[in-house]
């Protein structure tokens, strides 16, 4: 297994070590395993989530971690060049909330900001408020937006859209918070309701989920619980 990165930052390739997450999906167990001359000797196959973490040199930012995550592995994952986008939520030692802000090549991000690659075209953008995230964008290659973000009800709340590769709106997500469960309702383009997932959290008793789908003409047509 062998990584390069690309640092939107500098718009180059650079060589960093990096850290393997093994996450097998039948157990609670994690493995990690530090690379050595930019290489890890491991096999990796179905049966695991993969967390691969670097840290890179950025501004105001002693040790900035970024972490990629793979649900599937294909063969492209044992030797591939992984990119670092220019924006990346981070944390600054606490297990607050508040201390996860976004940072950018120059620091702690503030304000609208929009950020391009070296041919002129636009890759990310987004509107902060003291590294607090109100909106972000991410685009193809081409300029074409991909995903946009809205955060709400100071960050209890955010919205996602998902658009194809010419820009239009394929469907969209709603996410929110609440102190014992979470909420995810998905949405076509038109704004009809697809399904709606309730995930309860409990201290003294199983977790759970609910899980919702809905007929085109809004009606419900079916519900599973699932405990665990």
């Amino acid at each position: 297994m062998e990584f390069a990165f690309f640092n939107s930052c500098s718009q180059s390739v650079e060589n960093y070590e990096f850290q393997l997450t093994v996450w097998p999906l039948d157990s609670g167990f994690e493995d990690d395993i530090e690379s050595k001359n930019f290489k890890i000797e491991y096999q990796p196959d179905s049966t695991a989530w993969y967390l691969v973490s670097v840290n890179i040199p950025r501004a105001g930012l002693n040790r900035f971690a970024h972490t990629f995550v793979f649900q599937d592995w294909t063969v492209a994952f044992m030797k591939d060049t992984l990119e670092i986008p220019f924006l990346a939520l981070t944390n600054l030692g606490g297990l607050h909330l508040q201390d996860w802000v976004y940072f950018d090549c120059q620091g702690r991000v503030d304000g609208k900001h929009d950020y391009f690659d070296q041919n002129g075209f636009i890759r990310e953008s987004g509107i902060f408020k003291d590294g607090k995230p109100l909106e972000i964008s991410k685009y193809r290659a081409n300029g074409i937006l991909r995903e946009r973000k809205v955060y709400l009800d100071e960050n209890r709340e955010e919205k996602t859209e998902v658009y194809d590769s010419i820009g239009f709106l394929i469907n969209y997500e709603v996410n929110k918070y609440r102190k014992k469960k979470h909420l995810v309702l998905s949405y076509d383009s038109n704004g009809r309701k697809i399904s709606k997932d309730i995930f309860y959290h409990s201290s003294s008793k199983s977790d759970k989920s609910v899980e919702y789908r809905f007929n085109s003409n809004g009606s419900r047509k079916g519900r599973e619980i699932i405990k665990w």
